[in-house]
């Protein structure tokens, strides 16, 4: 029911066998999700293949077990910008940084706010995930839109 078919809300009958029976047989469905043609199983097998850190690994451990989305790309360079995001996700034009130990040098610090600057400035959303893994539930919480809900 929307306000669209409103004026027909009087005729919709909820309780009819025929429309329990759907609206039951949707309660049990699934949703299958692939990434560029890609099934779940050979998007997960290509990020893990493509993971360049045990650090990465870990993150992309944390997506998977809290039944986050996967991300559609690992490691693509990004010519324009002399950067290559260790995950993409497309749809929201956001790439993901998992940060180790050197980007808490100064020096480093500086050249990642600088790029973050210049991908921000090009619309893209740059989201960053230090080494501290006890502070990722509270980074994927911020920006639902793109990771989903965790699974409970």
């Amino acid at each position: 029911m929307s306000y669209y078919n409103q004026p027909e809300h009087e005729l919709i009958d909820r309780r009819h066998p025929k429309v329990l029976e759907i609206l039951r047989s949707l309660t049990r469905s699934t949703i299958n999700v692939s990434t560029g043609g890609r099934s779940h199983a050979d998007q997960t097998e290509q990020l893990d293949r493509l993971s360049n850190s045990s650090l990465e690994q870990a993150w992309l451990n944390h997506v998977r077990d809290k039944g986050y989305r996967l991300p559609d790309e690992a490691q693509l360079t990004l010519d324009q910008f002399g950067t290559r995001p260790d995950y993409l996700y497309r749809d929201h034009q956001a790439v993901i940084y998992v940060d180790g130990p050197h980007h808490e040098q100064p020096n480093q610090q500086a050249i990642d706010e600088a790029l973050t600057k210049k991908l921000e400035e090009a619309g893209l959303m740059v989201i960053r995930f230090p080494k501290e893994q006890k502070i990722w539930a509270n980074i994927f919480a911020k920006y639902p839109e793109v990771f989903g809900a965790p699974k409970e």
